[in-house]
């Protein structure tokens, strides 16, 4: 039989070992306060919000990229889950044709690094474009697009390699225009004008990495280029761009859908915008569209009707710099992430203004109106 005396050493050890074991526990799960899962990386993408343009959806791209099939310093599927995480829709790896360092490591051929991202693309609902990178000497660097066969961008002469890809119906845009040059010479000469007449060339990078081509956007205004932003990370990207403030630079592009075909179209119209840092780049017509699609300016009397309270809202994730046009009116407005600004004026307000981080050219921003009831009003760019 038991008693008292002889089952209260046995309570007692159980309870010791209670004790011991679920402080354990305890301190495996918070470690000095802090709960493992505190430490851990989120697992939800970091959605950027834009509102449609024109009907159009709103595509974030980052159409320049490498990985260890290249010059890159990763693996292919690990930038899917940079893209993903980074709030992107779609992405091109574009290692070069040319620069195999880690060939004998690796294998494979030029298809490789796409063909293995491919499948944790479509988990991650990634488009992934087939593309690749032709890196020449004086002749620059140019991404080719919607490949199906990059191993056919190997013939030694410069041209006869972007032929090639002219052939799969690649779209081809230029990398980096003032990387190869001095700063004294212009990069744009009878290379670019054979590519371009014999309808070689489809865009250009005005922003790349680090550095932002004012003259790009110029020659892309002039010769009807659609324009870029990129990456054209090596290494791994929240190393080099500090996230928890910025997202990194890529390519805005307004597809009719979420579909490679859409994409393509999109980039062939030339809908694009440049977005890096806090600044954007981009053709009169996108820009003006972009701004009026995310800001939203409302104006109502007040009092006996002599005042006007005017509100500008941001209805996206992407900051805007507001000056207004009037005269009465100085001063410049930051509008962040779904901000809102509002201000009680002795008149009403005609909704034309300067967005100063928006650039149609050289040291030109995005004049426009935001009246959108008044869609004919004057949009032109202004020197600042």
């Amino acid at each position: 039989m038991w008693n008292r005396k002889s089952i209260l050493p046995i309570v007692l050890v159980v309870l010791l070992v209670s004790v011991v074991f679920g402080a354990k526990v305890a301190y495996a799960q918070q470690p000095n306060g802090i709960a493992v899962h505190e430490l851990l990386r989120g697992s939800q993408p970091n959605y950027i919000d834009i509102p449609s343009v024109d009907g159009n959806v709103v595509l974030k791209c980052d159409f320049h990229i490498h990985t260890v099939f290249s010059d890159g310093l990763v693996w292919p599927t690990f930038r899917v889950e940079e893209a993903w995480r980074d709030g992107l829709d779609a992405i091109a790896i574009t290692d070069h044709i040319e620069e195999h360092p880690s060939k004998k490591f690796v294998g494979g051929d030029q298809n490789s690094s796409y063909e293995v991202a491919l499948q944790e693309a479509k988990n991650r609902n990634i488009l992934l474009i087939h593309g690749a990178e032709i890196t020449r000497g004086q002749e620059g660097h140019y991404n080719a697009l919607f490949l199906t066969d990059a191993n056919a961008l190997n013939p030694k002469d410069f041209f006869e390699a972007v032929k090639a890809a002219a052939a799969q119906g690649a779209f081809i845009f230029w990398n980096h225009p003032f990387s190869l040059r001095p700063p004294e010479q212009s990069p744009w000469c009878e290379i670019q004008e054979k590519l371009l007449a014999e309808k070689l060339l489809h865009g250009i990078e005005v922003f790349n990495g680090e550095e932002w081509y004012p003259d790009a956007l110029q020659w892309a205004q002039k010769r009807n280029l659609t324009v870029f932003a990129n990456t054209d990370i090596h290494g791994i990207v929240s190393e080099k761009y500090d996230l928890t403030q910025r997202h990194r630079p890529m390519t805005l592009v307004f597809a009719k859908a979420k579909t490679e075909e859409d994409l393509h179209e999109a980039l062939r119209a030339g809908r694009t915008v440049a977005w890096f840092g806090d600044q954007l780049a981009g053709k009169q017509e996108h820009l003006t569209a972009l701004v009026r699609a995310c800001l939203e300016w409302e104006v109502v009397p007040e009092g006996d009707g002599s005042k006007f309270r005017v509100t500008v809202r941001n209805l996206s994730d992407i900051p805007f710099v507001i000056e207004s046009k009037e005269a009465k009116m100085r001063g410049r407005v930051y509008l962040g992430p779904k901000d809102s600004a509002s201000h009680v004026l002795p008149f009403k307000p005609s909704g034309d203004v300067l967005i100063t981080n928006a650039y149609v050219g050289r040291n030109e921003c995005l004049a426009v109106n935001l009246v959108k009831s008044s869609p004919d009003a004057a949009e032109t760019p202004r020197s600042q």
